[in-house]
């Protein structure tokens, strides 16, 4: 009986649509609705346009499990307001504009895109996590006035409100871990290169990378796995030492802790004594299924924040001006035509200066080749080489953790985003792999627990986190507080 094994904080996970199926036998999609619907209360909907139905069963039993997989729960969908022009996975107007993606997103269907902040949160030196001119604000489930955090806001709220069970998030850097945090969701930033990036619109083609956003673990474990592959349009796929795996399921042990010296990145927390409190509750925790804690006295790559930016703003007009040359039927040429169409539009300017477009437009090859090259390298020595890896090498450390967030801040649309805590700087900066897990709550707003390490190292990642998951059971669901929130 499903509901009887079902945990309420952990909704429909793909195990129990799997066992669902097993022990039943759903011979077609109707019945396997009915059959899921009246153990659970949910019913799974296909994306119209997508795949068909045969194919969805086929790689469900495959343990193949497609983007276009969604739950519902209809009675916790009334705070969701769906704008007439909920299209644009950029949350960009110009882009509309392209003919080939508006018959895409007409077979699409409104179902499974979420509201990503305006050009990946990469456009404003001031600007609010979750905003975009065509899908306004995104709110965060656990408190409708307080923010999702982005640029992965819609795939964040989307999972945590229940709405689905995998939404793909891109990361930069936070884009992927603080939508987790702030959302109270487990998600994965890998290592860049595990994963392809086509089709990504790019801000830096050194940090830029997709991921899982999930419930649990477990899932976070099987939709990496179906991730995973090379392609000859991203080089970064084809690195030497690459480690790819197309089954991570293998990594959920619930001992795994056991024994690891697991290094504790305090650096980040500020004096929130509440966050602390929960902080140090998650330390006793991991002393509890057998780690061994090793105290880290410095920041790690503070010093690699200046040169990455460097290397961000540079990539950035390269990979935009690449990304429109190879879809020229958006009818915008370049960084600067993008940059000229927002600035002439009132909604666009609405809140926010673009500023970040227009210095990257400077940021051209004649006159910043050499000193891009020198950053990347910077960036690169800073934050692998005399960071991550020489702490981790020189305590013999099997993982960091350290606070993922604070408690999501109020929107505010005139003074921006109030990031506060953020241990994964150094991480996102490397390409090095990061996960964050559920790791309790203050005043009802989650807060996570972020695990980091080396490269290509996600499948221990994985493994601390379900067993971390797993001794706590921290995730909580949401209750839709405060329905009066900035759009």
């Amino acid at each position: 009986n499903l509901s009887d094994k079902a945990d309420p904080r952990y909704l429909a996970c793909l195990d129990q649509l799997l066992s669902v199926m097993s022990a039943d036998k759903i011979p077609n999609y109707d019945e396997f609705n009915a059959v899921l619907a009246e153990a659970t209360g949910w019913s799974i909907h296909v994306v119209p346009g997508l795949i068909p139905v045969e194919e969805f069963f086929e790689l469900l039993a495959q343990r193949k499990f497609p983007a276009s997989t969604w739950l519902r729960k209809p009675e916790e969908l009334d705070y969701l307001e769906e704008p007439d022009m909920f299209h644009d996975i950029f949350g960009h107007i110009p882009l509309l504009l392209d003919p080939k993606y508006a018959q895409f997103m007409e077979d699409f269907g409104k179902h499974g895109v979420a509201n990503l902040s305006e050009l990946a949160n990469f456009h404003s030196t001031v600007s609010s996590s979750g905003w975009s001119p065509v899908g306004g604000q995104c709110k965060n489930p656990y408190d409708l006035s307080r923010n999702p955090c982005g640029s992965s806001s819609g795939s964040g709220a989307a999972v945590a409100a229940n709405l689905c069970m995998i939404a793909i998030g891109t990361e930069t850097n936070g884009s992927i871990t603080c939508p987790s945090n702030n959302n109270g969701i487990v998600g994965l930033k890998p290592t860049v290169g595990l994963i392809s990036r086509t089709g990504i619109f790019p801000i830096s083609y050194t940090q830029d990378t997709g991921g899982p956003m999930t419930r649990t673990v477990s899932d976070v474990a099987v939709s990496l796995g179906t991730m995973i592959g090379k392609d000859h349009k991203d080089l970064k796929t084809h690195q030497r030492d690459r480690r790819a795996l197309e089954d991570y399921t293998s990594f959920l042990n619930d001992q795994s802790l056991e024994g690891k010296r697991i290094g504790v990145y305090s650096s980040a927390m500020n004096d929130n004594f509440l966050l602390q409190a929960v902080w140090e509750d998650a330390l006793v925790e991991l002393q509890m299924q057998g780690a061994q804690l090793v105290y880290l006295d410095d920041p790690i790559a503070d010093d690699a924040t200046g040169p990455s930016y460097e290397v961000m703003f540079y990539e950035y007009r390269q990979g935009v001006n690449d990304y429109f040359a190879n879809n020229p039927s958006a009818g915008i040429e370049d960084m600067w035509g993008l940059y000229r169409a927002i600035i002439e539009d009132s909604m666009e300017m609405a809140y926010h200066d673009h500023d970040l477009l227009r210095i990257s437009e400077n940021y051209t090859p004649e006159e910043k080749r050499e000193a891009y090259e020198a950053a990347l390298e910077k960036a690169r020595y800073l934050s692998q080489d005399q960071g991550i890896d020489r702490v981790m090498d020189s305590l013999a450390l099997d993982a960091i953790v350290g606070p993922a967030g604070g408690p999501a801040w109020k929107t505010d649309h005139v003074n921006g985003d109030h990031f506060s805590v953020y241990s994964g700087n150094a991480w996102a900066i490397s390409g090095y792999p990061h996960i964050v897990v559920p790791m309790g709550q203050v005043y009802g707003l989650p807060v996570g627990l972020s695990i980091m390490g080396r490269k290509w190292d996600e499948g221990n990642l994985i493994s601390y986190a379900y067993d971390f998951e797993q001794a706590t059971l921290a995730r909580f669901t949401p209750k839709y507080l405060n329905a009066t929130s900035p759009d």
